[in-house]
This record gives structure tokens, sequence and C-alpha cells, in this order.
């Protein structure tokens, strides 16, 4: 079976309501705080419009929280299925996960990471082409490096030509999960931990399924697990897409601006990092990159600081030299 080509973007009604809709902080989730609530002010135009947009589309999915969860026990524990059967237009792609690692999900639960995973795929810059040589980049680094900061920057540089390029951001799949806010409200230094499994498993739908779809995919995240990134994850991708290559971007960033955006991400969304995981976490990211560059095509590390702009800091490497790396064919689709 071909796995689900995305279609071209376009204003649309489905379970996520329409992009048209006017959205307020009651409709995710504020009921009683009145019609004069003000909406939740961000940096600049272009984050207003994207949280607005997302989260006009994730508030509809609270309605799908079972309400017998255990909130001490993970997603994964409550939605959990004893049987091996798939459903849906995924089905496919999930009957070849890892279940040693994985467990697989009900019916219902399948047909919200379903749901879920069209619309990160609808989301991305999916343009109408093909690539016989696709990249699958690992943005990694700790909470708080700024990754999708980054990648956005490096598009908007074009120092990332690629098109087709689906972006897999576990912070947002983590958001579309409805009880994610119950667990941020109970247990905000938790809420990450008790939601990883499923989020690793909805995003591996996602980067599988775009790349069947002929895209190229980033995925944003810490790559903490590293033995199963080198035993596991890579060798069964390289064997499935025996042209692809796989690229790892280490972000960085200045202590004080990683404690910085950690804090506000705990404002925004009541999901507090400890700084002890903080500290594993750099040592574990560390310790991984440097695993994983001999078994991966290229890697690179970026700094972010702040108030500065993009900086590249690995030896022998400059934008230019940084721009030509993701050169490709591509195939075009006839609209």
């Amino acid at each position: 079976m071909c796995a689900w080509v995305p279609k071209k973007k376009r204003t649309r009604k489905n379970v996520f309501g329409t992009r048209r809709q006017r959205f307020t902080e009651d409709s995710v989730g504020n009921e009683g705080k009145g019609e004069g609530t003000k909406q939740k002010q961000h940096d600049n135009p272009e984050e207003r419009r994207r949280a607005s947009v997302h989260a006009m589309k994730a508030a509809p999915l609270r309605s799908h929280v079972d309400r017998k969860i255990v909130l001490t026990s993970s997603t994964e524990e409550n939605y959990q299925s004893a049987s091996m059967e798939f459903y849906g237009p995924f089905s496919h792609i999930r009957e070849t996960l890892d279940y040693s690692y994985h467990k697989n999900y009900r019916k219902e639960r399948q047909w919200l990471q379903d749901m879920i995973v069209k619309d990160v795929i609808a989301d991305s810059n999916c343009e109408k082409s093909l690539t016989p040589d696709p990249w699958l980049i690992y943005v990694t680094g700790v909470t708080g490096a700024g990754k999708i900061h980054t990648v956005r920057q490096l598009m908007k540089n074009e120092y990332l030509p690629l098109c087709g390029l689906v972006l897999v951001d576990r912070e947002k799949v983590r958001s579309y999960l409805p009880e994610f806010s119950l667990y941020a409200e109970q247990h905000p230094t938790t809420a990450d931990s008790l939601t990883r499994k499923e989020v690793e498993y909805v995003s591996e739908i996602v980067t599988l399924a775009a790349l069947q779809a002929g895209g190229n995919v980033v995925v944003a995240e810490a790559m903490e697990d590293v033995n199963r990134y080198r035993e596991k994850v890579f060798p069964r991708i390289k064997r499935d897409f025996p042209t692809l290559r796989i690229a790892i971007l280490h972000v960085v960033a200045p202590m004080r601006d990683v404690l910085s955006r950690v804090e506000k991400l705990a404002m925004d969304t009541c999901h507090e990092v400890p700084q002890e995981v903080l500290k594993s976490q750099l040592e574990q990211v560390e310790t991984s990159v440097q695993s994983l560059m001999s078994v991966v095509d290229y890697s690179c590390k970026i700094h972010n600081p702040q108030r500065e702009g993009l900086t590249i800091i690995s030896d022998d490497e400059s934008w230019d030299t940084f721009q030509l790396k993701w050169g490709q064919s591509y195939i075009r689709i006839p609209r």
C-alpha cells in the first residue's frame, strides 16, 4: 500500500475546525472567564498567527480525553492495546514499527493519532514534488536551545533550500494530545515524560509517511537514546530508503538563553523543565551527537544565541559550504 500523499494546503473543514474560525482563549479550555478574556500576546504577528491556528485546531481534541485515564500514568499506559491490530490509512506503517520498544494503541486512539499525523504533514512545506534522494535531518539540542527557530531561520535565509519539507516538531505533536494540558496542570515537571512514548510513536509515523510520499523530513528532538538510533532506527530507515541521506544539526545556545526560553515555555504552557533535567539532557545530547556522527552522512553544530544571528561553529564549515550540502534533484508532480 502506498503512503498517503499530502495534498495542497487549502481552507478546509474537518475535525479541527476551519482555518477561518475566530479564535479566543475560551475555545481552548478557559471556560467561565467571560467574552472579554484577552488572547495571549506573542512576540510577533507570525508567532501569533501560528499559535492561533494551532490552538484552534488542537482544541476540539480535548473532547477525546478518556475521563477514566490515570494522570499519574503515561498516555502509552492509558491507551495501550494488547491486540496487534492496526487501523486507518497508516496501518501499513504501524505494523512495521518496533514493538519491543513501543506499545500498540486502541482503535479509537489510532484514529486520533491519524488526525494528528495528517495535520502535521498538511501544515508543512509539502510542495508537489518528489525527490529520489531525500534528506532526513535530525535537529537536536536541549530543551530551550531553539531547534525549531533555527530550522525556520535556515529556511528563511535559504541555507536549507529543500522542497517538500515536512517538519516533525515533537513539542507540537505533544501539544495536540488532548491529555497534555491536564498533565501540565497537575504534573508540570513530568508532563514531558508522561507523553514522551506516544509522541515518539506518532512522530515516527509522520516521518515514515512523509518519506514514503517522496519528501524531505526534519525531525526536532533531543536524540538521548543513542543506542536505539544506532542499532535500530537508522538501520531500519536506511534499509527501507536506500538512497536516503541522514544529517544531524546540533543546536547549542548560551545557558542563560536556554533558561530564559525554558522559563517562557513554563509560563506559556505550564510545562516545566527542571534544571537537573536540562543538565542531564546537555550531557546526553552531546554524547549522542559524538557517537552518531560516524553513522550519518553529514553533521554540523549551530550556535543560536538569543539576540544574535545563527553561526556555524563546526570546523571547516561556512554558510556557503553548508548550503551546498543539500543539493538534490526533483520530480515535479502535475497539478
